[in-house]
């Protein structure tokens, strides 16, 4: 077995792993209690976390548990430059980015840098954000040092490459939401930035980047409320992942996968267990 295809192998076990990003959307939906997440394996960290008692308790257990899964795979990968090439594991690095992009935004839009502290995200790589606070400029700055990271995997990337950018786009449409709701200052529209994002994809890709988001923001508007308009567009989103890059048989793309599923795993444990906490 060549070292790709056991990084493959690892990867494709790990996604077999609870909890599965469908049962959580189901929870979160449900409002469900943090006694009906199993976290498999993990019970110490699960009974850390359906014991936190304040939010800052909360967030610790949930950045050991992502920083856990995310440095596993970042050390496999390092430990195979050997065979194949180091860019992978920068891929990955870059990918992850996604769970702190609108963390970063925040940073740059109020100017106060170091209240919360940037896990995977190093300021200086969105140091021409820093002048044009705009979340368009972190997401096209995102694409675009992904797309400099995967070419040099020497795999093909357009799948990949869309898939995240269908997720940075779902962030940008809260975003775009929350200024309307404040009247402030628009951003590129939607439609801009997708045309922005299209020029980056492969033509034989593209065809997949407006029906994928579209289905997503349809999922959205389907749901009753904000909760479950924001779960059903997690659900389309990882629908859609699974769909493009699941079957392909290339490693950047079960990376980014992967990458995806433990993004959003994280953003929904937080959502399930930060309502459980308001209620002590």
């Amino acid at each position: 077995m060549t070292s790709k295809e056991a990084a493959k192998a690892v990867l494709y076990i790990e996604l077999a792993k609870p909890p599965f990003i469908p049962e959580l959307v189901k929870l979160a939906v449900e409002r469900a209690p943090p006694s009906k997440i199993s976290l498999g394996a993990e019970r110490v960290l699960q009974a850390k976390l359906e014991t936190a008692r304040s939010l800052e308790e909360l967030e610790s257990t949930l950045l050991e548990l992502f920083t856990r899964d995310i440095s596993g795979i970042i050390e496999y990968l390092v430990k195979t430059t050997r065979y194949m090439p180091v860019e992978y594991a920068e891929y990955f690095k870059i990918l992850v980015e996604i769970s702190e992009l609108e963390l970063l935004y925040s940073k740059l839009a109020s100017g106060v840098l170091e209240e919360k502290p940037l896990y995977y995200v190093k300021l200086e790589d969105y140091r021409e954000c820093m002048r044009n606070a705009k979340f368009s400029c972190v997401v096209l700055k995102h694409i675009a040092r992904l797309i400099e990271k995967c070419e040099k995997t020497c795999e093909e990337c357009g799948r990949a490459l869309v898939v995240t950018a269908l997720f940075d786009l779902l962030f940008y449409t809260r975003y775009l939401s929350n200024l309307r709701k404040l009247g402030l200052e628009e951003d590129l529209s939607l439609r801009q930035l997708v045309k922005s994002v299209l020029e980056h994809v492969t033509t034989a890709e593209q065809v997949y980047v407006e029906p994928s988001l579209t289905r997503i923001l349809e999922a959205a508007q389907r749901g009753g409320d904000s909760l479950e308009a924001w779960c059903n567009s997690v659900l389309a989103l990882y629908e859609e992942a699974k769909f493009l890059l699941y079957y392909t048989n290339r490693l950047v793309d079960i990376l980014t996968l992967y990458g995806v599923d433990r993004v959003l795993r994280y953003m929904l444990l937080r959502l399930l267990h930060s309502r459980w906490l308001i209620q002590w």
